[in-house]
This record gives structure tokens, sequence and C-alpha cells, in this order.
């Protein structure tokens, strides 16, 4: 929206020295003398449409005396510097405010849902643009400024009425420059655009007009958010990943957004749909060549960002883009290539092999965890992660039972989830083995943690690190080369044996760690702490565990509660 700025000539120019004598910023403007300054550059770039390129500050002195306007003139240049002082510093200061300019943000392609933040924030230039106009108007200025307005709505409402957009074609291009977006001619976004900027200009005009009779309209006090600065799923990552602490979780979440938005441009979350992105990205997927597991991996991550940033208010969505989408198309992983359980015969050898080593035979990280980790795994099922990073004080009696805490109550300690907290029942043949005896030694040696040898000064910070790779090694060291086997293998032996054993299902889980998942419903009662699954059902369910034909004697120590009590309690 614009008005008439031509200088007109004053009226006693007898009493006024001529123009070119006059200081710097003043003009005449009817018979009152005005302030008059070009807006800095920086200002306008990140003004959002409230300072067009090459706009003027005008401003009443609220006189027609010369010598009396020098004076105010001096007093509102100093003023005018102050407040352009403050608006760079607050540019200078917000990282924001160049978000855009460094090539961030949403996609630089106007999209409908920029919008409503461009219109917003045109708003609120105008009126505390308006504002400021208003400030010392005499009748006669404020007479000639609402007779303005009139006549530049009812022209403004003419080219409406014949879908004329020209008079906010200018305005338009200036507006998406400033906020760094493209809308190609002719585009149906462009039109839209348009059309809801001049609808939106009529609407400020008849603000404008009512402010000037009397009528109380108060301006935003802040500028709103930047279109280019609505969350993407990017934002959400950012803000998801302050509370991750693994870096490869969050560098694998990292990935799925940066292959979404390679796919589809840095889309704000408010324009992410079910149909035609969620959708489109498993069939991307699926294009691809990946099996069902990766690519409910990669859409249920962005389903989990979506979610965070719902429930931290980043965005409010009617429902999940990423939820609810059918994999049945996608081929499952083969069965050549799942990993799977040890047969018995693959048991035997692990642990019959003369090359198994001894409480310390190994050297390195692996002195302890060597010996140990394949018969924690057996009889206990429990993760590579969680069994390597145990401490001393997770062996422990509970209710007379000696158990294995799974927690992540210690430094350094991790879980793959919530429900993954546990207590494991220790088996008899384990503590045959000397495990107990084992934790005692540790403890009476000052050591905090159950294999001291271990070091999670690795890019992971994992505690398994060394020893995944030493058991990968001894695996092929026995002639075992399918890629089907590693160490998880022990948990799936460990599940299939306890179902052997005619273990019910719920049990399994909860001493596998799976059965709070959130997958599950209706057992959200108890995910708690110390809300576990009934201990005498797992203690139960531990002394059926067999190994029918798996030769363990070897390993079997002459007194496995020898000083056990006196060292552990």
């Amino acid at each position: 929206m614009s008005t008439d700025t031509t200088t007109p000539k004053p009226s006693s120019a007898a009493t006024i020295p001529p123009q070119s004598e006059w200081p710097p910023y003043l003009a005449l403007r009817g018979k009152t003398f005005n302030f008059k300054r070009k807006f800095p550059a920086l200002v306008v770039r990140h003004s959002g449409g409230r300072y067009k390129k090459d706009a003027h500050q005008w401003k009443s002195l609220g006189t027609s005396d010369f010598e009396v306007a020098v004076k105010r003139l001096a007093e509102e240049t100093t003023r005018f510097d102050r407040r352009m002082d403050a608006l760079i510093a607050k540019v200078n200061e917000s990282p924001k405010a160049s978000k855009a300019a460094r090539g961030e943000g949403t996609t630089k392609y106007l999209l409908p849902e920029h919008i409503p933040y461009i219109l917003e924030r045109y708003a609120c230039g105008i009126l505390q643009d308006d504002d400021e106009e208003r400030e010392g108007m005499n009748p006669e200025e404020r007479a000639e400024h609402i007779e303005r307005l009139e006549s530049w709505i009812f022209d403004y409402k003419q080219s409406c009425a014949i879908g004329d957009f020209l008079p906010v074609e200018e305005l338009s291009a200036e507006i998406l420059s400033l906020e760094c977006l493209i809308a190609p001619p002719g585009s149906e976004v462009r039109q839209q655009f348009l059309w809801e900027l001049m609808s939106r200009d009529i609407e400020l005009a008849e603000t404008q007009l009512a402010r000037a009779r009397g009528k109380l309209v108060k301006a935003p006090k802040e500028l709103p958010i930047a279109p280019r600065d609505i969350p993407t799923m990017r934002d959400l990552y950012c803000s998801w990943a302050l509370g991750q602490k693994i870096d490869r979780t969050k560098d694998t979440y990292l990935s799925f957004v940066e292959e979404f938005e390679a796919l589809y441009g840095a889309l704000p979350v408010a324009s992410i749909t079910h149909d035609e992105h969620g959708l489109g990205y498993r069939n991307y997927l699926g294009n691809c060549d990946w099996v069902r597991p990766t690519v409910q991996n990669r859409i249920g991550g962005l389903a989990t960002l979506v979610r965070h940033g719902v429930s931290e208010g980043l965005v409010k969505l009617a429902g999940n883009p990423f939820d609810h989408i059918k994999l049945d198309m996608i081929p499952d992983t083969p069965a050549s290539e799942q990993r799977r359980s040890y047969e018995l015969a693959e048991l035997q050898t692990i642990f019959g092999d003369a090359r198994y080593p001894t409480w310390n035979g190994v050297k390195g990280q692996c002195a302890e965890v060597a010996h140990w980790g394949p018969l924690v795994g057996i009889f206990t099922g429990a993760r590579i992660e969680e069994v390597c990073q145990a401490r001393v004080d997770d062996v422990r009696r509970l209710n007379g039972v000696w158990v294995l805490r799974i927690t992540n109550l210690g430094p350094d300690q991790r879980l793959k989830a919530d429900g993954s907290f546990r207590y494991v029942p220790i088996h008899d043949e384990l503590i045959e083995c000397g495990f107990l005896q084992f934790a005692a030694e540790q403890k009476r040696g000052g050591h905090e943690r159950l294999f001291p040898s271990l070091s999670n000064d690795n890019k992971n910070k994992t505690f398994s690190s060394a020893y995944s790779k030493w058991y990968g090694r001894y695996l092929d060291a026995l002639g075992m080369s399918d890629p089907r086997l590693c160490y998880h293998s022990f948990r799936f032996s460990f599940k299939q044996q306890l179902a052997i054993c005619n273990v019910q299902f719920l049990t399994v889980d909860a001493l596998a760690g799976h059965w709070l998942e959130e997958k599950v419903s209706g057992r959200g009662y108890m995910r708690v702490q110390d809300r576990q699954y009934p201990l005498p059902l797992l203690v139960d369910a531990i002394k059926k565990l067999k190994y029918e034909g798996l030769d363990l004697s070897r390993f079997i120590v002459g007194n496995p509660m020898d000083g056990v009590d006196e060292v552990l309690g």
C-alpha cells in the first residue's frame, strides 16, 4: 500500500532557505515540516515486509516554522538512530533472523503453509508503521490521511471485483524477496498468495481507517515467526536429539530426515501429509529394495520425531503423517539373512572348544568378558551391551533370590527402551560355574563394573564395541561362518528354549525386557522401575530353563558360594 509522498512547494518561501541548504532528513509535506529518512538495508531485509525496499521513515515535526523544525529534526534524528541501532543489534543477535539467508529453514519455494506467516508479518509491520505515521498528526493531516485511505480502499476493491491483482504484483515480489521465497509466475500458489495479499491489504487499510477515526486497534509487539522458520523435520530432530545420549541413534535418525528431505525438500511439518508424503516415502524405500524391517525402522523414526514435535508444542497436527502406513507390499527379510538362534551342536562347539577362554585367558579389554559373556548370554538372554555395561552392584539378592539387574541407573549405563529395565534371576547352572564368585572377586578388587577391562572410549560410547569384534573373530576361528550368527543369537536361543520348556510367552517377554514396550497395549500400569513382573514367576521360569545335551561341566567350580555372602551380601 503506498501514498503520495511528493514534496510540495512551501507557501512562504521567503522565510525559508533554499531546499539545497536544508539539513539532511528535513522534508515538507503540505505546510508541515517532516523528518524523512531511508531505512537501513539490514533492517529492511529482516522486517518481514514491514519496511519496503528504498522505503523512508516519515515523521511529522508538528510545525511550519523552519527554525523550530531544525531543532526538532535533531531530536528525531537521534531517536531514529537509537531505534535502528537496536533493531540491527536484534537482527545480529537472533539466529532465526538470518536462517533463510544462510540457506536453512524450509524449502525456498512458496507453499500454501507459508502464506499465513507472511501475511501476519506484513500486517504487523503495517500496523506498527501506522502507529508511527499517525503520531503527531494534526487534524488537517489526519483528514488528508483518511481521504487517501478511503480512495485507496475504493480503488483496490474495484480491482478485486474484476480479479485484477496488478496493484499488489510489485508488493508481492518485494515481500517474497525479503522472505527469501520463490513463487513461479502463473503458478497456483502465486495466484493464491496474490489474492490473499490483496484481501489482507484491504483489511489492513480498513483497520488504519478505523484507527484514524478513533478506534483503538493495537499492533502486535513482536514480529511473527518468519515463514522459512516454520518447523521442519530437521527442527523436530534437533529438539528430539537434545534428549538423546547415544550418538549412533542420533546419527541414524538424522539420516532418516536427510533422506526424506532429499526426496521432498525441507517441507514445513504442517504441510506433510499421510497420502502424499508418508505413503510416497514408503514407496520410495520399497523401490530401493529395502526389506520390511528397514522400511519400518525409517518410517517409524520419522513418526517418532513428529510425536516429539507435537508433545513439545513445536507443531499442531490433526494426525501423524507417518502413522498407520501398511508395509505388506514390502518384502520381509529373507530367512537366509535373518539372525537366528544357535543349534545345540553349535552351542557345544562354542562352549566345548579348547580355545574357549578361562576367567582371565584373554589380554586387553576382553580379559574378563571373553569367558563370561557367552555363559551370561545363554542363561539371561541379555543384550550384549546390557552384559558389558553391568556393574558389580547389579548382581544382588532380591527377596532371597540372586538376580542380575538390567538397568540404566549407573554412570554410562543405557537401555534400549524404558521397558528393558528388569531383574533376571541367576540360573543355578550359572552360579555353579562360579559367576557369583567372580562378581565377589571384582568387588573385593575395588572394581565398580563387572567387566572392568572394557572401555566405552569409542565413537558410540558403548562398552560392547571391543567384545563384539572379539566374539565375531572367535566364531570365525571355530569355523562358524554363518552371517546370521552373532552374540545376539544367545538371546534368541534363550527365548526359544524358554518356550520349549513351557514358559508362558508373557513371562518370556518379561525376562527379555519386551513386555513393557509401547507397542504392547494394556501394560502401561507396570511401566515403573519397582513394579516389575512378579519375581516368583520369573524364578520359576529360570528353574525350568534347561539346555538338554549341552555339557558345561568343565566350567563348574568346587564351592561356587565360597565368600559370596560376605562380599555381596
